[in-house]
């Protein structure tokens, strides 16, 4: 019996589960900035592991460059852009300023 304390407290402490009945208000809110919390519409649908995997795919996901990334090609091709904030201090460049039809470059980290 006293070996078995011994691996547990060597385990750490449990990883954290998302076995509530809703999505973590954080993500839900997260998600909301960007217009995609249809991605929790199946959560009811989910096991508690698979929850927990969502989540945790979900909070890996860097919003802000995804962001960046879309509208520097909306700007690119002339489309309509939202004015939802976008710092572009996330490693996405879209160009010169001046207007000018230079091509526009997304860096994507690599190298």
């Amino acid at each position: 019996m006293g070996e078995l304390a011994v691996v547990a407290a060597a385990a750490g402490p449990p990883a954290a589960t998302t076995n509530s009945a809703s999505p973590p208000l954080s993500l839900l809110e997260r998600l909301k900035d960007y217009k995609q919390e249809n991605i929790l519409s199946l959560w009811d649908d989910l096991s508690p592991q698979e929850r927990n995997l969502l989540v945790d795919d979900i909070e890996n996901i860097n919003l802000p460059r995804i962001d960046r990334i879309i509208r520097c090609s909306l700007e690119y091709h002339g489309l309509p852009v939202s004015n939802r904030g976008s710092t572009g201090d996330d490693g996405v460049y879209c160009g010169g300023e001046d207007g000018s039809d230079e091509r526009k470059v997304v860096e994507y980290g690599v190298g």
